[in-house]
């Protein structure tokens, strides 16, 4: 009897064995392009921020995120979602944000760069171990209440029916508003993206009229306290001034609205698949008071700064549409509204000497006429929209290093644009680029910036050296802060050099 047990035990025993081997192979193999992939983690060791896969074990997008979940062990309380899809000549790239309990961790993204079906390269940072309640103990009125106590603006764009008739107009739609709207969201602020640091927040986008600014601000759902505020206007941020850009006679796309009358736009579908509109301000603070550019025939006379503002936007759109297949800044059309001739000292800046990009449109100051002259030379209104590509694209936080970041890559397409447009002069099959930003505009022809001497205008040449700001002022430094990597990019004295 003791014979047949132990007989039956040692069958039951192997049987129980195969099944957990079988098993376990089965959960290997549900995981096993991520036990042989490279991954590199962030600081404290539990997010990837880069998975770089081996040929040979690549799996497909639809599976990526069913392995990582179970690699990671991240629970089902988290969902990643796609958001957006983009194309070029290197592959898909399809990016995703993650959203915890049905509410967006802002920040929290991560993409996928697919090719010939499978994914050989991921990067991003999603937050793991997260345990919270995301129910708001705070009402949305009160949370806004806290959010404009915070700014304290003395006036807003939904406060004035004339900005509000604008909006509409401009979108094409009858429900658009300035009125700002809390959207729950989960966010770690200024600190560290990890479980540890994050809340949930009504997150509004605010639009101040005096002084001029739009932001984003984020305000505790649980205790009112504003957790973060972020500026949404990309600005040149020049201390002095700036200069209008002569480059002879251009041709350029403009609308006949009758035989005799026509204005610097143009429409989306006939040269370009984006509409390109440029209004003036004349010297004023009000976008629902800017006009058409007008003249009696479609080669002028025009205004100047006019014209260098439209022809860039449209150099601009041509440059990242043939360089880079990007249909215009949001990769589908995104209209490129210009206003010229504004009043910056009645929006609350110190002077006219600034261009910026506000999350819709350009906004181009005249400068002070004896340093600097109007904003519209081709780098600047390149950097401007630049601003619109990144946001779309990478959406960089316009703050501490990815706000320097963000000013950086405008730097860098600024000249680029410059470069693919002004490439009439030639040395030896390689563009003259001077390696400034803003040199048409200034009197001194020096710019206002120099990407090969950084130090020239107090900017850091290295990472955390000469000039590294370090304060809260200017967003935490992104105009300082250029990171100085532009240099390895863009060619100087007509030649590419190597640099260590």
């Amino acid at each position: 009897m003791k014979t047949k047990f132990n007989h039956f035990f040692a069958i039951f025993l192997t049987f129980c064995l195969a099944a957990s081997i079988v098993g376990a192979d089965e959960g290997q193999e549900k995981a096993t392009v991520l036990h042989q992939a490279q991954i590199q983690f962030e600081k404290d060791g539990k997010s990837p921020t880069v998975i770089k896969f081996p040929e040979g074990s690549q799996p497909k997008v639809a599976a990526f995120f069913d392995e990582y979940k179970q690699y990671f062990s991240i629970s089902d309380e988290n969902r990643i979602q796609l958001f957006r899809s983009s194309q070029n000549e290197i592959g898909n790239h399809h990016r995703y944000n993650q959203q915890y309990k049905g509410v967006e961790i802002l920040g929290a993204e991560y993409i996928l760069h697919e090719k010939n079906g499978t994914v050989w390269y991921a990067n991003g940072q999603l937050v793991h171990g997260l345990n919270m309640d995301v129910a708001p103990a705070l009402g949305e009125h009160a949370a806004l209440q806290a959010a404009l106590n915070h700014l304290g603006a003395e006036a807003y764009k939904w406060q004035n029916d004339a900005n509000e008739t604008f909006l509409k107009k401009e979108r094409g739609d009858a429900r658009a508003t300035f009125y700002p709207k809390g959207e729950l969201k989960l966010t770690s602020g200024k600190a560290e993206m990890n479980a540890e640091n994050i809340k949930l927040v009504y997150r509004f986008d605010i639009y101040a009229e005096k002084p001029l600014g739009r932001y984003f601000v984020d305000v505790d759902a649980k205790t009112g306290e504003v957790v973060n505020k972020i500026s949404r206007i990309h600005d040149v941020d020049i201390a002095g001034s700036g200069s209008s850009l002569y480059n002879g006679t251009v041709s350029m796309t403009v609308d006949q609205v009758t035989t005799s009358n026509f204005r610097l736009q143009e429409n989306g579908n006939t040269v370009r698949a984006a509409d390109i509109r440029t209004f003036n301000m004349n010297n004023g603070t009000s976008y629902t008071a800017a006009t058409d550019f007008t003249s009696t025939t479609a080669n002028g006379p025009w205004d100047g700064a006019g014209v260098s503002a439209h022809w860039g936007a449209e150099a601009t759109y041509d440059y990242f549409f043939i360089k880079h297949n990007r249909n215009s800044l949001d990769n589908a059309g995104f209209t490129l509204l210009s206003y010229v001739h504004a009043n910056l000292i009645g929006m609350g800046y110190p002077n006219n000497v600034n261009a910026f990009w506000d999350g819709s449109r350009m906004t181009y100051g005249d400068g002070d006429g004896v340093n600097y002259f109007p904003l519209v030379c081709l780098d600047v209104v390149g950097h401007e929209l630049t601003h619109g590509v990144t946001e779309f694209s990478s959406n960089l936080i316009y703050q501490n290093e990815s706000g320097a970041l963000n000013e950086s890559f405008s730097d860098i397409f600024g000249n680029a644009v410059e470069l693919f447009k002004e490439n009439a002069s030639l040395n030896n099959g390689f563009p003259v680029a001077t390696w400034r930003v803003g040199e048409d505009m200034s009197a001194s022809g020096q710019g206002i910036r120099h990407m090969q001497n950084p130090n020239q205008f107090s900017d850091p040449d290295t990472y955390q050296g000469t000039f590294w700001y370090t304060g809260t002022g200017d967003n935490g430094g992104v105009h300082t802060n250029r990171r100085r990597a532009e240099f390895l990019v863009l060619p100087v004295g007509g030649r590419r050099q190597r640099h260590q």
